[in-house]
C-alpha cells in the first residue's frame, strides 16, 4: 500500500472541484457511473482525512476493468459521446485511487478542466457557463493551493488569475476588448 502524503485542505479544495465539474452530468450519465463517481470521490476524501494508506494497484486495476466493462455493457460501444464522458467521469474519480504526487495533482486537475469543458455538450445556457466559470475557479484554486503552499486564500489567486485571463481573452480576435489595455493596443496601419 501507498502512502497518502498530500496535504487535506488542498485535497478538498480539488475533490470540490471534482464534484462541481461532475454534477451536472448526472442527469446525462447512468445512476450507476454516478453512483460509483461519488463512492469513490468519498473514499479518497476519507482516505485523505485519515491520512491512510492507497488502495493497492491490483484493486485500482480490478475496478478500473469493471468500470469499462461497464461502460461497454451499458453503451454496447467504448466511443461517442456518452460513451467517452462515462468513462472520463470514471476513469477521473479512478485516477484519484492512485494520486499521491504533485504531478498526479496536475493530471488530476487538467482532466477536471477537460470534464468541465465536456458539460457543453448537453447545454450551452447562460447557467451552465456561469457554473462552469465558478468551477474553473474552484479547480484553479486547488491548482494555486498545491503549488503555492504560502498562499492563505487560494480562492482568492484563483478569482484574480482567472479575472486577468478572463480580460486577457477579450483581446482575441472576435471578441470586443474589455479592459483598457486591451483597447489601447496600438493598430496597424
Amino acid at each position: 500500500m501507498i502512502q497518502n502524503a498530500l496535504p487535506l485542505r488542498n485535497s478538498v479544495w480539488l475533490y470540490s472541484a471534482l464534484a462541481l465539474a461532475a454534477a451536472p452530468h448526472a442527469s446525462h450519465l447512468p445512476v450507476w457511473v454516478t453512483s460509483a463517481a461519488a463512492l469513490l470521490l468519498a473514499w479518497r476524501l476519507y482516505l485523505s482525512w485519515k491520512q491512510t494508506p492507497l488502495p493497492p494497484r491490483w484493486l485500482v486495476l480490478l475496478v478500473a476493468a469493471a468500470a469499462l466493462g461497464g461502460v461497454y455493457l451499458t453503451q454496447r460501444t467504448l466511443f461517442g459521446r456518452e460513451a467517452g464522458v462515462m468513462l472520463l467521469v470514471l476513469l477521473l474519480a479512478l485516477k484519484l485511487m492512485e494520486m499521491r504526487t504533485l504531478r498526479d495533482v496536475h493530471v488530476v486537475t487538467f482532466l477536471a478542466y477537460f470534464l468541465t469543458l465536456t458539460n457543453f455538450f448537453y447545454s450551452q445556457t447562460v447557467a451552465t457557463a456561469i457554473l462552469m466559470l465558478a468551477t474553473v475557479v474552484v479547480i484553479t484554486a486547488s491548482l494555486v493551493g498545491f503549488n503555492a503552499p504560502s498562499c492563505r486564500a487560494p480562492a482568492r489567486c484563483s478569482r484574480r488569475r482567472v479575472r486577468s485571463c478572463c480580460s486577457c481573452s477579450s483581446s482575441f480576435p472576435g471578441c470586443p476588448g474589455r479592459c483598457g489595455a486591451c483597447r489601447r493596443t496600438p493598430s496597424r496601419p
